[in-house]
């Protein structure tokens, strides 16, 4: 069937979405895709969702790629044209209304095609901790367990902060340096913990009830300590 856009996020809104987004490789396609989150399962909006052929934005009407309930961890719009955000400081959301992301997609659609971005730069990690901390991350850890059975050099970072704020910041980031050693960047962000268990601990703040304060140079002397030793990929 045939939709219209605002029918569409109408009903995602209505399921409870805090956020709607169209991925711009879809549509610099000439596709439209939807990612949204909605907590738990909602076979109704995915029936609706899956009955969908096209999707009619303004003048256009475009084939529907297809639909993504992403993580908490994924709520963001890099990459991305924002078609609907909650006011949601959990999730580092600026409110935009149904109406301006409506607009969103039609500048999008009638400007010159938008390639997304890939991250391209290297940055030394302490660099990179400081200013995510500075930009309200509590806390950042190595995730062990996905370090040490990566067959790449990857350095899986999990950060406590707003997914959506967080997402900005390392949107142009590829890799980090450590000393000598660079690796890929993996980056999770999330709103629950925070907590250090099977984690190097690499940034604390000393406002988090429970959890002792880590600074950022007691953090870099942590992993150091960590990469040097037996089970490092770089050892």
């Amino acid at each position: 069937m045939i939709t219209e856009i605002t029918t569409l996020v109408d009903r995602i809104v209505e399921a409870g979405s805090p956020f709607i987004a169209s991925p711009k490789e879809s549509l610099n396609n000439d596709r439209i895709g939807v990612l949204y989150h909605v907590v738990g399962s909602d076979e109704s909006l995915s029936e609706f969702l899956g009955d969908i052929e096209e999707v009619q934005v303004g003048e256009e009407t475009l084939p529907f790629e297809g639909h993504a309930n992403v993580l908490h961890s994924d709520v963001h719009f890099v990459n991305r044209v924002p078609i609907f955000a909650a006011n949601d400081a959990h999730l580092g959301l600026e409110q935009i209304p149904k109406e301006d992301g409506r607009d969103n997609l039609h500048q999008f659609l009638n400007g010159s095609p938008d390639h997304t971005d890939d991250p391209s730069k290297t940055v030394d990690l302490e660099r990179l901790i400081n200013q995510l901390a500075a930009e309200g991350a509590v806390a950042i850890g190595l995730e062990k367990s996905l370090f040490e059975l990566g067959e790449t050099q990857e350095l899986p970072l999990k950060i406590h902060m707003p997914p959506a704020h967080g997402a900005e910041i390392v949107s142009s980031v590829a890799s980090v340096r450590v000393g000598d050693d660079t690796f890929d960047l993996a980056c999770q962000f999330t709103i629950h913990g925070p907590e250090f268990g099977f984690k190097v601990p690499l940034y604390a703040s000393d406002s988090i009830l429970g959890l002792s304060p880590v600074t950022v140079d007691e953090g870099m002397s942590n992993l150091e300590g960590y990469l040097s030793g037996p089970q490092s990929p770089a050892a």
